[in-house]
């Protein structure tokens, strides 16, 4: 409009306001003007009424065309936001397209959105700085009193119309830019599940320029940024043990098979092909008994029926034994890890026979000198110091001998075939067993009670050896109980099994030894009393040829209780 016909105030001599509203909100004035006086009566006052009600109709639907179009608009965006966050885990990329999007719904000047590391926010995204690739990966400060940091404590959007005004805002900071410009701002927090993960800040060089409602939109658009966080976190953490997961599983020496809940193979590394001479290709989806090692089928069956992890020996085709460890995994079925142990069982056989042989070979050395010992008293008459030299070397004598018998005794069972085990009476080495102590537990008026019933279910077993089971238990009973003493030789049987309970008052075992008691050679520290340390060993071993276990339960001061499980025997 040219300057001469813009009406100046001084010059209007009529004037008529009405006000244009709707539904009783003020949306405007109406405003007529005119340099003649009375140009306006009091009768056209109903029809000037009547077109500002026109004014204020189509006013209304233009806001409301507009409010409508603001929100499809936003709703598209979000829609958009939401595809992007579904459509990719990079999460750079994931902020520069958040960023572009929200800018399509409100027109900010400046936008950046920073995560929170310890104490400070870093730059991960922004948009509309002159220098953008300078600002990602800034590191700002987060002190309590800075603006942000009150934001994101309260996890509420904060709308601001000049933040120059804020004493929280300190305007002479140079590590943002722009600072001393920026005046309209809205912080929205990202969190997720809670946890306060960062902040989407949005500038703008006009203040009071955002209104409530751009803050909300702003807050939306947060819940779907932290959200796009979240996932790409997720993924990376995952990624990440999925890598560990493969180095491991390439990098093992021992075999892995992982099986899923229905026992058929899913995964298996390098070397459970390499040493089970096994292709991925044939094997995956196969059941483990394709895989032609019928003692792995048995231990998987028997822990799929425990629900337990067990462990097993197996012997591969190629003659290979290896320690197989069976254990199950949570929703996603079973694990199986071979440890290949064939140097060490054929370094046990190398060890097991010279230790064999070196014994077998002192067995005449020391024979020779028990008779020599015993010639020496037959050479004449010796005077009490000799007597006593000449005991000392028979007891020495008979120490060594006994030492030998149980190196080769237990050499012989470790390294000997199975046993040929018989159908027995159990009554029979119980019995035997009693007799070969008794007179032992009477040298020290102990009280040996039997505890047995006579109609025991027969075992399969070799009589000598469960014999030399239950006289080696008895005869520690006897050693390590004081005198005046009780031991109990106690039998049952029990779903399947005999039980053989060995039970004194002596005194007791200290509860760190209990892991050792069955080693080779090994001795309670502080025993007095005299033993070669593989009485318990040869125990353990007989039991375990025939099927069972042996426990142990003791404490100080309290006596021991050992228990021989054995299976019952079927005819």
């Amino acid at each position: 409009m040219a300057e001469e016909e813009v009406l100046r105030a001084d010059r209007i001599r009529s004037y008529v306001c009405l006000p244009v509203q709707m539904w009783g909100q003020v949306l405007g004035a109406f405003n007529l003007a005119s340099e003649t006086p009375n140009t306006f009566l009091p009768e056209d006052i109903g029809l000037l009424m009547q077109i500002a009600d026109h004014i204020s109709a189509a006013v209304w639907n233009a806001l409301l065309y507009e409010v409508e179009q603001t929100r499809r608009k936003t709703a598209d965006a979000l829609i958009q936001m939401a595809k992007i966050v579904n459509s990719t885990l990079e999460l750079d990329e994931v902020l520069k397209l958040a960023l572009e999007q929200l800018g399509s719904v409100i027109d900010y000047d400046t936008a950046s959105i920073l995560l929170l590391d310890g104490p400070d926010l870093i730059v991960k995204a922004c948009r509309g700085f002159q220098q953008p690739d300078l600002l990602v990966d800034q590191s700002i400060n987060l002190t309590p009193n800075n603006v942000a940091y009150h934001t994101i404590q309260a996890q509420e959007v904060r709308v601001e119309a000049d933040v120059q005004q804020l004493a929280e805002w300190d305007k002479h900071r140079t590590d943002i830019e722009g600072a001393q410009t920026i005046h309209a701002w809205i912080g929205a927090p990202l969190v997720v599940r809670g946890e306060r993960i960062g902040i989407l800040v949005l500038d703008s060089f006009i203040p009071a320029y955002f209104t409530d409602e751009n803050g909300e939109t702003a807050a939306a658009f947060a819940d779907h940024i932290a959200l796009a966080i979240h996932n790409a976190r997720l993924f990376e953490d995952a990624e990440e043990q999925r890598n560990k997961l493969a180095a491991i599983l390439t990098d093992t020496t021992d075999v892995v098979l992982v099986l899923d809940t229905n026992s058929h193979i899913w995964l298996l590394n390098p070397a459970a092909e390499r040493l089970l001479k096994l292709r991925h290709t044939q094997v995956v989806g196969s059941p483990v008994s394709d895989l032609g090692l019928p003692e792995l089928t048995q231990a998987l069956a028997e822990a799929l029926a425990s629900e337990q992890p067990t462990t097993s020996e197996i012997t591969a085709l190629d003659g290979s034994v290896f320690n197989a460890s069976i254990a199950p995994v949570h929703e996603v079925g079973w694990v199986i890890t071979m440890q290949d142990i064939t140097p060490l069982k054929e370094l046990d056989r190398l060890r097991t026979e010279w230790v064999a042989a070196v014994s077998h070979d002192l067995k005449n050395p020391i024979q020779l000198v028990q008779l020599g010992a015993t010639l020496l008293e037959m050479d004449g008459p010796l005077n009490d110091a000799q007597l006593e030299r000449v005991a000392i070397i028979q007891r020495s004598a008979e120490q060594l001998s006994d030492l030998v018998a149980s190196v080769l005794d237990l050499a012989r069972l470790e390294a000997g075939p199975s046993l040929r085990l018989d159908l027995l009476n159990p009554l029979e080495p119980i019995s035997a067993a009693l007799s070969e102590i008794e007179h032992l537990a009477a040298k020290k008026d102990q009280i040996l009670t039997r505890d047995v019933p006579h109609d025991l279910p027969q075992i399969m077993g070799d009589r000598a050896l469960l014999q030399r089971a239950l006289a080696n238990l008895l005869g520690n009973a006897v050693k390590y109980t004081t005198f005046g003493g009780e031991i109990t030789l106690r039998a049952e049987s029990r779903e399947q099994h005999l039980l053989l309970d060995v039970i004194d008052t002596g005194q007791g075992i200290p509860e760190d030894a209990l892991p050792h008691l069955f080693d080779r050679f090994y001795r309670v520290p502080g025993t007095k009393a005299k033993g070669s340390g593989l009485g318990l060993s040869i125990v353990k071993s007989i039991v375990e040829k025939h099927g069972g276990e042996i426990e142990v339960q003791s404490a100080e001061g309290k006596g021991s209780t050992f228990t021989l499980i054995l299976p019952l025997g079927t005819s």
